[in-house]
């Protein structure tokens, strides 16, 4: 538990790593002040071993912005998902499934925080990754697709224009059902 991370004080490294784990289960458990706590003393122990570019502090930023996304706070969600992404483009090549990831968290808050077109071309770069090839990475795919459909839904509810309105939700339609059927074929029915 917490109170055994004590004895890995001499492993500052090891620490974090494990620190990383726990919040990222927190998160997933929804203990948010736990994976809050977690995260950052990780995040803290990673910039003062590594410095402020390094994939682990990444890492380390995305769980934070994933929680923060959680709790609304798109402001700071934002600022975290946007150094990660910087950090990841800076350190990995340009088709690897921690940018994908990465740009669709950041999409996410920009959608819900109401701004579409910017969540839109982060999706679209997401879909970039479509023809990546590892099984466990289409869920992202899958997220980005369904995404692009959420920004046609709200655009035509917006719409006072019966046509605009009409042909957005058809392009909504579209999208749902391509995601769905992404997912039947790649994750059977």
């Amino acid at each position: 538990g917490i109170a055994g991370l004590q004895s890995l004080e001499h492993d500052p490294l090891l620490k974090a790593s494990v620190l990383l784990e726990m919040g990222e289960v927190s998160y997933h458990l929804a203990l948010n002040q736990t994976a809050d706590s977690l995260l950052r003393e990780a995040l803290h122990i990673y910039t003062n071993q590594y410095g402020n570019d390094h994939l682990q502090v990444a890492q380390t930023l995305h769980w934070l912005g994933m929680l923060l996304l959680d709790q609304k706070d798109y402001q700071t969600a934002r600022m975290h998902l946007e150094q990660a992404l910087a950090i990841r483009e800076a350190n990995l090549s340009s088709n690897d499934p921690a940018l994908l990831e990465c740009l669709s968290a950041l999409a996410d808050v920009f959608m819900q925080s109401g701004d579409l077109e910017t969540a839109e071309h982060l999706l679209r770069r997401a879909l970039s990754f479509r023809s990546y090839k590892h099984l466990e990475h289409h869920h992202e795919i899958f997220s980005a697709i369904d995404g692009l459909g959420r920004i046609r839904l709200v655009e035509g509810t917006m719409s006072a224009d019966s046509a605009v309105r009409a042909q957005k939700m058809d392009t909504s339609e579209a999208l749902f059902g391509e995601a769905l059927n992404l997912r039947k074929n790649y994750l059977g029915p």
